[in-house]
């Protein structure tokens, strides 16, 4: 079936996983390995050790690394609750550390708790509830390669790791997200977080169109919402 997407349509699909996957309410175990894993292109390089669908992959055109995060599988705890684990953070760390010059997006499933609201006065300010387990981490990896700083953290087995991002010079353009059904927007932790609306729940849902403005170093966010008389065009700078 795999091999039938890409022949047919040679657009390369990314799997993130979620905490809905297999359309029910299932939440992870070894099901998105054997189901979302073999989506993954093969010049992709995944994290192996791992239930967790964990990768990244370069836009060598464009010169921009998507680093792949997994805050749902295999540890998912409750509704209000994930985690990244060590293992994944020192990856993660590890993916920013050999990136070179490219700009960098990440994707995980949950933004994290915090306030978000778009640069629409008509939508209100709302909190996502749910936590990410060492969502700490995960910040001040990003604010490290941001400032051009060092890093050094512990995987789970205790083994310290120390990344330099002194001479890189490509840019955090943002974490792109999903999980609360809605449109939202912060930039508190010190970058960008941009989460897109649910394609089919609510209202508010809608697809997302993200355009990169290299010159300008602005992301342009285009949402069509579900009930084709609305829009959205939103502006932030990285």
């Amino acid at each position: 079936a795999t091999a039938y997407m890409e022949e047919a349509n040679p657009i390369n699909v990314f799997p993130l996983v979620g905490n809905h996957e297999l359309g029910g309410w299932a939440e992870g175990d070894d099901l998105p390995i054997q189901w979302y894993r073999p989506l993954v292109p093969q010049y992709a390089t995944i994290m192996q050790g791992t239930d967790a669908l964990v990768y990244y992959f370069d836009d060598s055109t464009n010169n921009v690394r998507f680093i792949v995060l997994d805050s749902c599988t295999p540890i998912y705890q409750s509704a209000g609750t994930q985690k990244l684990t060590k293992n994944e953070l020192e990856f993660f760390a590890s993916a920013l550390d050999s990136s070179g010059t490219k700009d960098i997006i990440l994707l995980n499933h949950a933004p994290g708790q915090g306030y978000y609201a778009v640069t629409d006065t008509e939508k209100e300010t709302y909190v996502s509830t749910t936590s990410i387990t060492n969502r700490a981490t995960l910040d001040a990896i990003i604010n490290a390669f941001i400032n051009r700083t060092s890093y050094t953290l512990t995987d789970d087995s205790s083994v310290s790791h120390t990344h330099d991002y002194s001479s890189k010079t490509g840019k955090f353009i943002g974490l792109i997200a999903g999980h609360t059904h809605q449109a939202g927007y912060n930039n508190a932790n010190g970058y960008n977080v941009l989460i897109c609306p649910s394609s089919y729940y609510n209202a508010d849902a809608g697809i997302s169109v993200f355009i990169i403005d290299r010159t300008l170093s602005k992301v342009i966010w285009l949402i069509a919402y579900k009930n084709q008389s609305a829009y959205g065009i939103y502006e932030y700078t990285y």
